[in-house]
């Protein structure tokens, strides 16, 4: 259901990292993390307090106090 919203979104920018994304990794603070949209909230409200940021063909779902990837999704 989050990854339909995203993949609708055709103009999300991508995440560039200097390391392969992976679930556990920190994001360092200078890369910018997306909100999830409107609707995915309103559809799933648990996600609101979540971001996320695409790199490659994967869509990392970020824990924001942590700045730690939980989950990654294949876009």
């Amino acid at each position: 259901m989050i990854l339909d919203q995203v993949k609708r979104s055709t103009d999300l920018p991508q995440a560039s990292l200097s390391e392969p994304v992976r679930v556990g990794m920190t994001i360092p603070p200078e890369v910018e993390l997306l909100g999830l949209p409107q609707d995915a909230a309103t559809t799933v409200p648990t996600v609101t307090t979540y971001n996320y940021l695409i790199v490659g063909d994967q869509i990392a779902i970020i824990e924001p106090e942590s700045r730690k990837v939980i989950q990654l999704l294949k876009r």
